[in-house]
């Protein structure tokens, strides 16, 4: 099993969500429980995938403040709530961080003294990136 031999290995593996079993809180629960909870399971929270996937990032985040070890910023525009349990996962946000309906600034806030060791701005275009680097920076992000 990964999980056994990456803890042999002194590695930690992060899940993230991107798919109907991992964008729930239910389901990532079921899969660290299944696990039985192993001390090097982590997340990596995409902040993206879960709403897209119909639930609510800021809650995810709260629920697992102290597993997630690295986030994927990305925000979505008002537009795709049609495509809300319809569509898992997507590479980049349209949009810059800020712009759209997830809530950026009260997910950093729950993780910003959590064990959070990277982030990744996943936007499309280079504008979007530096707007949203600025919007992180704003925010307090090193």
């Amino acid at each position: 099993m990964p999980i056994r031999l990456a803890e042999h290995f002194g590695i930690r593996l992060l899940l993230e969500p991107c798919g109907e079993l991992t964008d729930t809180i239910e389901g990532i629960e079921a899969i660290f429980d299944r696990l039985d909870n192993p001390a090097n399971l982590g997340l990596n929270l995409d902040t993206g995938n879960i709403w897209l996937g119909g639930d609510d990032p800021l809650e995810m985040a709260e629920t697992f403040r102290d597993q997630i070890y690295h986030v994927h910023w990305k925000d979505l525009p008002a537009d795709w709530e049609r495509q809300r349990c319809a569509m898992f996962g997507c590479g980049l946000g349209p949009i810059a961080l800020g712009e759209g309906v997830i809530d950026i600034e009260g997910i950093f806030n729950v993780l910003k003294d959590g064990p959070v060791e990277y982030s990744t701005i996943e936007v499309c275009s280079e504008e979007n990136i530096l707007e949203s680097y600025s919007y992180l920076k704003k925010l307090g992000i090193e």
